[in-house]
């Protein structure tokens, strides 16, 4: 498949998860084979600050929330992705360009899967993870 087949069934994956998440997901942005995914993190941010819960050593909870994520694909899921601190609301998804059809799906599969959890869940393992040392 050419480089604009794999990016066609990338977004338009995405884009379905997005429809069917769409209090997670704000948008999926890039071009060919570099693809960001936003998070829409505003809800659960709202949930701490009505709580007023004070964790020291979160200075900003975007990054933590963006870390909860990645960890969960890289553990539960073998796949490694990174973000950028300027937007750490972002996921970044930049395959090798020879990344097979099954390879996708399995992104796929693994980013409904970290959807379905919920981000709450997420950051409550990571959160718990890191006190405990793992």
């Amino acid at each position: 498949e050419s480089i604009n087949q794999k990016s066609l069934i990338v977004f338009d994956n995405l884009n379905n998860l997005k429809k069917k998440y769409p209090s997670k997901i704000r948008l999926i942005k890039g071009k060919g084979l570099f693809i960001g995914i936003e998070f829409d993190f505003d809800g659960i941010i709202k949930k701490f600050e009505f709580k007023k819960i004070k964790i020291p050593f979160i200075k900003n909870i975007k990054t933590v929330l963006m870390g909860a994520i990645i960890r969960e694909y890289l553990h539960e899921h073998k796949i490694l992705l990174h973000f950028n601190n300027s937007q750490p609301e972002t996921l970044v998804f930049l395959p090798p360009l020879n990344i097979s059809e099954e390879e996708i799906y399995t992104f796929i599969a693994a980013t409904e899967k970290v959807l379905e959890k919920g981000l709450s869940k997420l950051l409550a393992k990571f959160i718990i993870g890191n006190i405990k040392g793992h």
